[in-house]
């Protein structure tokens, strides 16, 4: 897979005259997890869809290898970048191996019909994400964590070369989330950009090659995790009080106030 990298640089936001973030630099490139945390509110969420291009900001740039990103095609933009948003509660009905299909459709050819490897990826994101009882399945019949599993799916059925998350492991058990964690850490291993919005610290520590903290108004760290999730950052953007048990690649244990 060819090395890529996302660069945004000095974004801002805002819904009209409250002001979401401002002066946003953040970048990436193949191989490498980014954990984006931050408390409540400080727009990270905003951020991921700004990255993935579906939401414009009010000003700076987002570029993928030099190139502004709402200036590429639509389709050619969906088949390098891929976002995993929050699961939708309807899909009219569809099936989970249905809908995780729908992640090929980037790839399609102009008569739109999947062909044989299309298929074949679609039952190998199935499998990855442990769902092969579920393919047949009404998606409204699902948990709110087995439908969380069908979105990231999806996502891996598309392929793209930059994954873009929205808390993914936010409402899976600890074994999907330790599953997830790994998946996505592989997906960077092969190559890709990944980047997450990650609310488990201790995730965000032993997942990412770094961390970049939104609070404030702003980006007040980036930098690898044992770096930046220090007992003192941590009391500052969340009021609690954290210790460290590994200095290498910090367990965060959040104490009792």
């Amino acid at each position: 897979m060819k090395a890529l990298k996302l660069v945004a640089r000095r974004l801002a936001h805002a819904y009209g005259a409250n002001t979401v973030f401002s002066d946003v630099t953040i970048d990436a490139q193949s191989g490498e997890v980014v954990a984006i945390i931050g408390p409540n509110g400080a727009g990270k969420s905003t951020l991921i869809r700004i990255l993935a291009g579906i939401e414009k900001p009010r000003a700076g740039t987002v570029r993928l290898d030099e190139v502004e990103l709402r200036a590429l095609d639509p389709r050619h933009r969906a088949r390098r970048i891929g976002v995993l948003l929050e699961a939708p509660d309807a899909t009219f009905g569809f099936t989970a191996r249905e809908l995780v299909l729908l992640g090929r459709y980037p790839h399609l050819g102009r008569m739109g019909f999947a062909s044989d490897d299309d298929l074949a990826r679609a039952d190998d994101a199935l499998m990855a994400l442990r769902l092969e009882p579920l393919a047949d399945r009404p998606y409204p019949t699902l948990s709110s964590g087995e439908r969380q599993r069908v979105g990231l799916a999806r996502l891996v059925c598309q392929a793209p070369a930059v994954m873009l998350l929205d808390e993914p492991t936010s409402r899976l058990d600890p074994q999907h989330a330790l599953h997830v964690a790994g998946l996505l850490r592989g997906a960077a291993d092969a190559g890709r950009i990944v980047i997450a919005v990650v609310h488990d610290l201790d995730l965000a520590a032993k997942l990412a090659d770094r961390v970049v903290v939104l609070a404030e108004g702003g980006v007040i760290a980036d930098g690898p995790p044992g770096e930046v999730l220090t007992p003192a950052l941590i009391q500052r953007v969340w009021h609690v009080r954290a210790r460290r048990v590994d200095e290498a690649r910090p367990a965060i244990v959040l104490d009792p106030p």
